[in-house]
């Protein structure tokens, strides 16, 4: 198909070079929600890139003291270059998941649809979780994050709801535990207890069968003492006639 321009041209012909698109490269794996980072790398395993509010904001509705011991960087969400260089920073440290949040305001989009940033966090291998403040619209950060939460604060507010039930579990195995050593216990006490009645079970069945022995024993010998008395008897009462005849 040809294309066949008609008119007057006003001016040179611009050239305009369209830059080429990032492409995202495919995660290859689940996400991974943050009750399941949590239980394998603790709260400690999470590095946070946000702004200022938005770590407040965090800290203030998770209410984990400790939490503010957890690397965590200001993140410049107004400019892409500033924002990657921070990343690079974080993820450095050694830690084992992403939090991107930001207090809402304007000009979510330069992070948050950022085809570099994206790859960039993909390309990190952590899971990563985005918390950026906006309710209306899904950007392109919220496509490919293992959890995406409304605002700061409700990342913090889950935060704190998924380590309380982790704590609530831990204390469930610990009573289950102790019930179980407890059962243990109990029973190597009525092993000990049946073995010691059964040695006293062997102790009586042999006093018993000591008893019918001697039992038998004292009847011949009453039977020996009662032939003996019939004798003696008998020839008691015959001396007895023998002097009255003489």
């Amino acid at each position: 198909m040809s294309v066949e321009l008609q008119g007057r041209v006003e001016g040179p012909w611009l050239t305009v070079t369209r830059e080429p698109v990032v492409p995202i490269p495919d995660r290859g794996r689940n996400p991974v929600a943050i009750g399941d980072f949590l239980g394998k790398n603790g709260l400690s395993g999470l590095g946070f890139l946000a702004s200022k509010t938005g770590w407040d904001d965090i800290c203030s509705a998770a209410r984990l003291p400790e939490l503010r011991n957890n690397s965590q960087m200001t993140a410049h969400f107004g400019d892409e270059t500033k924002f990657l260089e921070a990343l690079k920073q974080l993820t450095g440290t050694g830690v084992k998941g992403l939090v991107i949040a930001r207090g809402g305001g304007e000009r979510l989009e330069t992070i948050g649809d950022s085809r570099n940033v994206t790859r960039a966090l993909i390309e990190t291998g952590l899971p990563f979780y985005v918390a950026l403040g906006h309710a209306n619209d899904v950007l392109l950060l919220d496509k490919h994050a293992d959890d995406v939460f409304l605002t700061p604060s409700d990342f913090g507010h889950r935060l704190r709801d998924c380590l309380d039930a982790a704590q609530e579990a831990e204390d469930a195995r610990a009573e289950a535990s102790d019930a179980e050593d407890k059962l243990i216990q109990l029973s190597t006490k009525l092993d000990r207890r049946e073995s010691e009645l059964d040695e006293t079970r062997r102790h009586l069945n042999e006093l018993l069968q000591q008893s019918k022995l001697n039992g038998q024993g004292l009847k011949a010998e009453l039977r020996q003492w009662k032939m003996f008395a019939t004798t003696a008897g008998a020839g008691l009462f015959l001396l007895l006639l023998w002097l009255a005849m003489r």
